[in-house]
């Protein structure tokens, strides 16, 4: 990621606050913006324990990469908060007390899993949600779903890069990073 992307992209709150808090008989969109929110809050805390768990499973690389997503899943919770309180939503603590739970497992399966979570929040909801901000004309929230979709694209690409190379070896014994066959999915 440039400097140059990364400083447009935190800049998308800023441009939010300049719309009016107009358009807010459009529930679905609040209700999606709610659900981006708990989705990226979820992650964040799920990435932090991945990491962990790699760490301690000796795959200080792939924790690291755990680490790194779990910071932009936390800025993209920034976002859809702002984007909300902007348009008049606040978000009451015991809505973010009652995230989905999610399980931690070995190194290997919290890979497969995140790869798979990524593209189906993609695919099944963050697309929907853009598409229907733009229906409903709250371009504001649409664009900025379109942004966020688009860097957990990059989340998506940099885990299955990370999956090719990574070569997960016994309990307790060094990971390393080499030529090897891809995991599958």
């Amino acid at each position: 990621m440039t400097k140059h992307f990364l400083i447009i992209f935190l800049m998308i709150p800023l441009t939010t606050a300049i719309f009016c808090k107009e358009n807010l008989n459009n529930k679905l969109t609040i209700a999606n913006l709610k659900a981006a929110l708990m989705c990226e809050i979820r992650d964040y805390k799920k990435y932090s324990d991945y990491a962990k768990k790699a760490k301690e499973e000796g795959y200080t690389d792939l924790g690291n990469l755990f680490h790194s997503l779990s910071g932009f899943e936390k800025q993209h919770a920034r976002i859809y908060m702002e984007i909300l309180e902007n348009y008049g939503i606040k978000i009451d603590t015991f809505e973010i007390m009652d995230i989905d739970k999610y399980s931690v497992g070995s190194s290997v399966e919290n890979l497969r899993h995140s790869i798979n979570n990524e593209k189906r929040d993609v695919n099944d909801m963050f697309d929907k949600f853009a598409k229907t901000a733009r229906e409903e004309k709250m371009y504001d929230a649409a664009d900025t779903i379109s942004q966020i979709t688009l860097m957990e694209n990059k989340n998506i690409q940099m885990l299955q890069d990370f999956s090719i190379s990574f070569k997960p070896v016994g309990r307790n014994k060094k990971a390393s990073i080499g030529t090897t066959k891809r995991i599958n999915f």
